[in-house]
């Protein structure tokens, strides 16, 4: 087991298995974010289209 450890603090360890994980799950968060956006857009753009066509 391969063990990093922090230049400024050697108490502070962890597995090098542990790094480098956060790439998928922040691609995963901000690609859930941009399609919340866009249906949220388009609902927004649906009550307008509605609203003018009834007047």
């Amino acid at each position: 087991m391969t063990v990093r450890y922090h230049a400024d603090d050697p108490r502070v360890a962890v597995r090098d298995a542990d790094v480098g994980g956060g790439g998928a799950a922040l691609w995963v968060v901000m690609s859930g974010g941009a399609a919340l956006f866009f249906l949220v857009l388009l609902v927004v753009h649906l009550v307008f289209v509605s609203r003018r066509r009834s007047v």
